[in-house]
């Protein structure tokens, strides 16, 4: 009984189905945009995509957000990529408090991921970054205490249970 009703529950695993729980930490909305773009990336960028990858990877690196808001409104008049554009807003997004309590960055990113295609490629990126904004940690098993919890999220992430992976007690 109780695995049917989880199944009336399933999402799509698709950016409609993956962007529908808030995010807890824009960081990894920035996160996710950013290293998406950088697997894709083809070595036939422009050396704007290239600057604005560059920014993106610092700012996450250092977390300063300090100037951030500024600078990306540079950037989003060259940012023809949607990944990229993604990244810029939903990092304004962070820095001006204005997520809406997470909702914005799945609008955001909701139209960055269904613009590419086909979105399954991106499946692992986003299973990353959600694990890691809802439990604390990344993924991959690493054979200490949070095990458990990882592979719990992973399944339930995996079936399209979007809600009940992030309802695991995050790791700390």
């Amino acid at each position: 009984m109780l695995a049917s009703v989880l199944d009336e529950h399933r999402l799509d695993n698709n950016a409609e189905g993956w962007f529908k729980v808030p995010w807890r930490n824009g960081w990894n909305a920035v996160g996710l945009a950013t290293t998406t773009w950088d697997s894709i990336e083809d070595g036939q960028s422009s050396d704007n995509e290239y600057a604005t990858f560059r920014f993106l990877s610092d700012v996450i690196s250092s977390r300063q957000l300090q100037g951030s808001y500024e600078v990306a409104n540079l950037l989003l008049d060259r940012a023809h990529h949607k990944l990229l554009y993604a990244g810029l807003r939903c990092l304004q997004v962070l820095a001006s408090n204005s997520h809406g309590g997470g909702e914005v960055y799945n609008t955001i990113l909701r139209l960055a991921f269904d613009a590419e295609q086909p979105s399954l490629l991106f499946e692992h990126h986003v299973l990353h970054w959600r694990c890691l904004d809802a439990l604390g940690v990344e993924p991959t098993l690493n054979g200490d205490k949070f095990d458990r919890q990882r592979r719990a999220f992973f399944i339930a992430w995996k079936r399209g249970l979007y809600h009940s992976a992030y309802s695991i007690k995050p790791c700390k």
